[in-house]
């Protein structure tokens, strides 16, 4: 989801448990020499779907900490390389702390949907709930880490 919060916390996990962190959108705007906003007006959303599905697979995840980009759930090639290669963890965030933290989205490379923000929130959560491994609620950034290093701990055990 985008402004779960996968970036900020990924990259402090990734540092506490000395792992390589992955940051999808930034292999995006690298790879396309432009920012995720630019990437998106240039493909089109079904065009940017498909520039992030081939980002995501053709990253070595394996022991790694990834921060997918927010639409990689509607991407069934992505998640099942994910599900393969580690485990999903969705950062659960209320609709109404996402508009707090969420700037203009189309310079973010949201892909939009029809009912702005909600009906982003509305058709990807059930499909983050469907597929995660784990379920953390990131309201309060110290707590979801704490979370998270559990988690960790149960998938990488000498971590």
């Amino acid at each position: 989801m985008p402004g779960s919060g996968k970036t900020v916390l990924g990259t402090v996990l990734a540092k506490r448990l000395r792992r390589k962190f992955i940051d999808v959108d930034k292999v995006i705007e690298a790879r396309e020499l432009q920012p995720l906003g630019e990437v998106l007006k240039k493909h089109g959303p079904g065009g940017f779907l498909k520039v992030e599905a081939r980002a995501c697979v053709t990253i070595a995840a394996q022991g790694a900490i990834v921060a997918p980009g927010g639409s990689v759930i509607l991407e069934p090639r992505a998640i099942r390389h994910f599900k393969r290669t580690g485990k999903l963890i969705y950062l659960r965030v209320g609709l109404r702390e996402l508009r707090r933290r969420l700037g203009d989205l189309r310079q973010r490379g949201v892909v939009p949907t029809e009912g702005g923000l909600k009906g982003v929130y509305d058709l990807r959560r059930p499909l983050y709930e469907k597929h995660a491994d784990a379920v953390v609620a990131n309201w309060e950034r110290t707590k979801a880490l704490r979370w998270l290093l559990r988690i960790s701990s149960r998938v990488w055990p000498s971590s």
